[in-house]
């Protein structure tokens, strides 16, 4: 029987008894469920190795579908709300894409992390509204597009998480419907204070425009 490496045994620990117990099905052993979490982590950790918490990969993935990414004509603004929330989701260990048209639908951001053996691939959807109110009529917009969205891409609504994030504010009819959808959340973020310009230098060059 192989020697119980401290890694392992540290890995396990993290894991609730009922991913243990799982785990132990997966490997054939034969494990009571009356066990303690601690002798169920002590006989595992001799017959397991890290590659057992890794989460499989599909032997025939599903073909994905070509996303037609569409450059806007007009020139984006640096740092406009769409760049400031994906740097919020790529720190969470999103990947992200920007102003997304598939099959007629726009979506300002789309995001995905993968799971593992555990824990299920997680998909996101943000809608940014760089605008003074978020008004119903733009809640229900985003509620259509993102449900048509989840029925042509086949996802799990309980995998989703929805967000609308704004610079300016939400009406109050638009919090009130929000909270009946328990994967949207309402967000906002500071808009972005205009650079000061330098009125010393243009003080200097009125000055000098008067002696010419």
């Amino acid at each position: 029987m192989p020697k119980k490496t401290p890694n392992m045994t540290v890995a396990l620990k993290k894991l609730t008894k009922q991913q243990l117990l799982k785990l132990a099905t997966k490997k054939k052993a034969k494990i009571p469920k009356s066990w303690t979490k601690t002798k169920i982590v002590q006989t595992l950790s001799t017959i397991t190795s890290i590659k057992d918490l890794q989460k499989p990969k599909p032997k025939n993935p599903k073909p994905i579908t070509k996303t037609k990414i569409v450059t806007p004509k007009k020139k984006t603004k640096k740092n406009s709300l769409e760049d400031r929330v994906t740097k919020i989701f790529i720190r969470k260990g999103y990947e992200c894409t920007k102003n997304v048209h598939t099959e007629g639908i726009k979506i300002n951001i789309l995001g995905y992390k993968k799971g593992n053996i555990f824990t299920n691939d997680k998909h996101l959807i943000v809608e940014c509204k760089e605008k003074t109110k978020v008004t119903p009529e733009d809640l229900k917009k985003f509620l259509a597009n993102t449900i048509l969205y989840l029925r042509r891409k086949n996802l799990n609504p309980d995998h989703v998480q929805t967000y609308i994030y704004t610079t300016g504010k939400y009406e109050k009819e638009v919090r009130t419907q929000a909270k009946k959808f328990p994967i949207l959340k309402l967000e906002r973020l500071q808009p972005l204070k205009k650079p000061k310009q330098n009125l010393s230098k243009t003080k200097k060059l009125q000055t000098k425009n008067k002696k010419n």
